[in-house]
């Protein structure tokens, strides 16, 4: 980043206090208000490292026209995603200026470990035996220990026997889709911040897979993008990591809710 996290979770701060002066003004609200705060966002968005940028702008750029047709309506719409953008991003920048010290000196492709010292644990469940290879094969090379299972049921089962800090889930499996597993472990109460992405060669929504229906964190279009797939991980770890741990990131109830 050429700002430090620290300074620029400063300057979110500083947005999101603006965002929710202009919020209390309602109805009063004017698009040129609005469109004043979000290029003052843009400027700290370009600022941000690869996956870091995509998931700010997901929603702080999110297009509300089709979903609102009375103007003051769609602003409304509008400053809430731009509130959830703030939020997330805000997470991420406390944690980030914590750990970015700390990854002095640490070769730039490795996971970075959990607060134990052991390698993260990541459990790769596809059907497909090649694709389920490489990707295991790619995640060793970052630093983190692998488990695999070749189906569904089989990844339920992994998931309680070893305990992993990461999912990567196949969506089109035979018998158990992905999908089905998903709702599976997301209605045990334990594994509700269990971070799980999904893997699919059909595109998703990405808003509908952030809803409470499926519960996935995150989610990738085959085929993967090495890069991106390294990204997301570490960016998934990370925060997980802070929401065990809140107190050693300065974290707040506010931040984590």
């Amino acid at each position: 980043m050429s700002r430090s996290a620290q300074e620029l979770l400063q300057e979110v701060l500083g947005l999101n206090a603006r965002l929710l002066e202009l919020e209390a003004k309602g109805a009063d609200l004017t698009a040129d208000e609005l469109g004043d705060l979000e290029n003052r966002g843009n400027e700290i968005g370009d600022s941000l490292p690869g996956e870091d940028q995509t998931v700010f702008y997901l929603y702080w750029k999110k297009d509300v026209s089709a979903k609102e047709d009375k103007p003051s309506m769609r602003l409304g719409l509008r400053a809430r995603f731009m509130r959830d953008a703030l939020k997330e991003l805000t997470l991420v920048l406390k944690v980030r200026s914590q750990i970015d010290p700390l990854l002095d000196g640490v070769a730039s492709k490795t996971i970075f470990p959990r607060p134990d010292g052991e390698s993260p644990l990541i459990l790769v469940v596809d059907d497909e035996r090649d694709v389920r290879r490489m990707t295991v094969q790619c995640v060793q090379k970052w630093g983190c220990r692998t488990v695999e299972a070749e189906d569904g049921p089989t990844g339920l089962e992994k998931v309680v026997s070893e305990k992993p800090d990461l999912v990567l889930l196949d969506v089109m499996m035979p018998g158990m889709t992905g999908l089905e597993v998903l709702r599976k472990l997301r209605d045990k109460t334990d594994l509700e911040q269990l971070p799980i992405v999904l893997l699919t060669a059909v595109p998703l929504d990405p808003e509908q897979l952030a809803g409470s229906d499926l519960g996935a964190s995150d989610y990738l279009q085959k085929p993967i993008a090495i890069k991106k797939l390294r990204e997301r991980i570490q960016r998934l770890l990370m925060i997980a990591q802070a929401r065990k741990n809140p107190a050693a990131y300065a974290l707040t109830q506010e931040d984590l809710a």
